[in-house]
């Protein structure tokens, strides 16, 4: 998700707030997604949703993963090079960490390898 985000000057987090909710089937692949706002740009917002809908992610979810998955995308703050990814990383890992403390499981991996 990263990846795709980042791969155009318009969708590159850091200049924007963006809030949505996602769900990822068996297959590693978002099979709905659903974008809560706008993001400030009409042609920003387009290009996400082509970028997001189907995006492959990596593995399947674990099966304790509550879906739909709600993801928050937020503008840069202060003077940190590329806070977007660095935001969302950080927010994908503190819900992997809080789904491996729900369920006990200490060997969750979703996608640990792939661009989310």
């Amino acid at each position: 998700m990263i990846a795709a985000l980042c791969g155009s000057a318009l969708t590159r987090p850091g200049a924007y707030r963006l809030a949505m909710q996602l769900r990822v089937g068996n297959q590693g692949q978002v099979t709905h997604y659903k974008r809560l706002d706008t993001s400030g740009s009409q042609a920003r917002d387009q290009r996400i949703d082509q970028l997001l809908s189907g995006l492959r992610v990596g593995s399947a979810p674990p099966a304790g993963l509550a879906q739909p998955i709600l993801i928050l995308v937020l503008p840069a703050i202060g003077h940190v090079a590329s806070p977007g990814p660095y935001i969302l990383r950080m927010a994908y890992h503190r819900a992997i960490d809080q789904l491996r403390a729900d369920t006990r499981h200490s060997a969750v991996q979703w996608g640990e390898d792939s661009a989310l």
